[in-house]
């Protein structure tokens, strides 16, 4: 994966709560891209209606 330990901690919380990992850094979305793991640019995020 690539991602630093301080990052894992984040995914892994937002896997526990099973919620998507909202990020501005775009090399962490790139690093997750095609895994299990649910992480969105913040800038693209939409709210659900």
């Amino acid at each position: 994966m690539g991602i630093t330990a301080y990052d894992g901690c984040y995914v892994a919380l937002s896997e526990q709560v099973t919620a998507p990992l909202l990020t501005l850094d775009e090399r962490l979305v790139n690093s997750l891209t095609g895994s299990k793991f649910d992480v969105r640019l913040f800038t693209k995020f939409t709210i659900p209606t």
